[in-house]
């Protein structure tokens, strides 16, 4: 369409040169009636055009707007994926705290419990060892008065004997 009504134009810019160089004062109707068409045509060319031009600026600026919009929605869309992403990322920072938190607490109560447990076996250690030695103690004492008797018993043997060997003789 463009290039009919272009190759119209060019048409009859030749048809209005080449009959416009025409010297005569006088122009005949004919001439005359082309130059008219001519006109009109050239007109109706320079209105189409600027129509033309019109609609690919009109074209052109719902483009920009277009894409305005679409990076303004992209920008959004951007900062909400960088704002979700921010509180994501806190969450998981929160969630990896507590769970630390927790474990602190528990390696703790462990730790207590262990404590609490060495401190029990220590002072069974200490109980077992106290009546050990108490027991030895007593054994020793036991095992003292039982040698002090025996020598008591030797002693009296041995002056029974020396009686009886004093009275035999």
């Amino acid at each position: 369409m463009k290039k009919a009504l272009l190759s119209s134009l060019i048409l009859a810019g030749v048809f209005a040169l080449a009959t416009g160089c025409d010297d005569s004062s006088k122009t005949d109707p004919a001439a005359q009636k082309a130059q008219e068409g001519a006109a009109q045509i050239k007109e109706a060319a320079e209105q189409k055009t600027d129509e033309i031009k019109q609609d690919a600026k009109d074209a052109a600026d719902k483009t920009e707007q277009k894409a305005a919009e679409l990076k303004q929605d992209a920008t959004e869309a951007a900062g909400d994926a960088k704002e979700k992403a921010g509180a994501m990322m806190d969450d998981a920072k929160e969630k990896a705290g507590e769970i630390r938190d927790n474990a602190d607490a528990k390696a703790d109560e462990l730790k207590k419990e262990a404590d609490a447990l060495l401190a029990d076996a220590k002072d069974k250690g200490e109980d077992a060892k106290k009546a050990a030695e108490e027991k030895a103690a007593e054994l020793k004492q036991k095992a003292d008065e039982a040698k002090a008797a025996a020598d008591k018993k030797i002693d009296e043997l041995k002056q029974d004997v020396s009686e009886k060997t004093g009275d035999a003789q």
